[in-house]
């Protein structure tokens, strides 16, 4: 039987398909054995183009499970939006975020007790915010007691003036020169010390009648104090010394030996100085909040 190229293609591609030579192909299409039924596949008289079939074999599986068994091998080779590992690394990291965000929540330092859930500043209160108004538009140093240790220990703080700052600042730069302090740790550190032995105006513990310290430098640079540390300690006794350096150092010495002689004290006083510095600075800025202080309302 003579055949052209073409239809020696076709045939070739038909016993390729069925897993036969194709001496038996062309049998099955002359009729010289008996058909074989294949349900796998499926034949049109007019040449058409060839479709990307998957091969299953010479079995009896039928369409359906070809088709699904398709589906399978196509969806195991679709590019997943992350490589595995990409996707176990990812599952790992919220998992660890989930874990630290709830720990936080919930941690107390074990080293102090503090509770993070708390605000570090609270919200002022009412009469916090009328007194610093007051302060503000008196031009007046803003004070605020504050209570330690469940009461047992009572402190007073007040603001500083700009004259008290700038003493501060003058007496801190002679300290650089004549006692070797060389960085600005250290500078900043003993201005702060400075702060703290002028800021505390009053001292309670327990029972006992407690200490009242001066709450100004000296009239020159807090004309509104009642009673100053320069009335308070007097002249100095050598005279060459600069008065204002002389007076500093005096009213360290008497602060450090009569009030915070305990190194514990003076962190804790130090600590509560901070604390209101804060509180002022969070007051200061509000200044453009304008529900700030409300004008009726029960104090």
């Amino acid at each position: 039987m003579n055949i052209s190229d073409d239809e020696l293609k076709v045939l070739e591609s038909i016993a390729k398909a069925k897993g036969i030579t194709v001496e038996e192909a062309l049998s099955e299409i002359r009729g010289d054995d008996q058909e074989v039924v294949d349900d796998s596949v499926t034949f049109s008289p007019e040449p058409q183009e060839a479709e990307p079939m998957v091969f299953i074999g010479k079995g009896e599986d039928k369409p359906e499970k070809k088709e699904s068994v398709a589906r399978e091998l196509e969806a195991d080779t679709r590019p997943s939006d992350l490589p595995p590992q990409a996707e176990e690394d990812e599952q790992d990291n919220e998992a660890d975020k989930e874990e630290s965000g709830a720990a936080t929540l919930a941690i107390i330092c074990p080293q102090c007790g503090w509770d993070h859930e708390n605000e570090v500043i609270p919200e002022p209160s009412d009469k916090a915010k009328l007194s610093y108004l007051h302060s503000v538009l008196g031009q007046k140093s803003f004070s605020h007691d504050v209570q330690c240790f469940n009461g047992h220990l009572r402190l007073r703080f007040r603001s500083l003036t700009t004259g008290e700052l700038g003493a501060i600042c003058k007496y801190s730069s002679s300290k650089v020169r004549s006692s070797g302090i060389v960085n600005h740790e250290d500078y900043f550190s003993y201005m702060n010390r400075c702060r703290v032995f002028l800021q505390l105006v009053s001292y309670k513990s327990g029972e006992a009648q407690g200490v009242d310290l001066p709450d100004g430098l000296s009239k020159a640079t807090n004309r509104a104090a009642k009673q100053t540390w320069e009335s308070k300690l007097g002249e100095a006794e050598d005279q060459e010394i600069d008065e204002l350096v002389s007076l500093f150092d005096r009213l360290e010495e008497y602060v450090i030996g009569e009030v915070l002689s305990s190194e514990s004290l003076y962190r804790v006083v130090t600590h509560e100085c901070n604390k209101f510095n804060r509180l002022l600075g969070k007051l200061e800025a509000c200044v453009d909040n304008p529900n700030f202080w409300p004008e009726t309302g029960t104090l």
